[in-house]
């Protein structure tokens, strides 16, 4: 899952929270996605947010400061499998 940041000047750090759990603690994404402006959540992360009602990710950007995202994960998990399904990937 990705979060763009690219016109707010890129990403400083970052943490997020799946439903009601606790805080990732602050992540710090490597030099490319720093640039680029981009948060990046992958593998065994990703495969929790399927399965949650929501994520929320704090960013620290370079140029806007401090930005919340609440983001409803409802029917990810349905829409993501009949992805794979159409594409040939499952």
């Amino acid at each position: 899952m990705y979060f763009d940041y690219s016109k707010k000047g890129g990403v400083e750090s970052y943490e997020y929270r799946l439903d009601n759990e606790p805080s990732s603690g602050i992540q710090l994404p490597d030099n490319v996605l720093r640039r680029i402006g981009i948060v990046k959540i992958s593998g065994q992360e990703f495969s929790r947010i399927m399965t949650a009602g929501r994520v929320r990710v704090q960013v620290l950007t370079l140029i806007a400061g401090l930005s919340n995202e609440d983001v409803s994960t409802n029917g990810l998990f349905d829409l993501y499998n009949q992805m794979l399904e159409r594409c040939g990937a499952r």
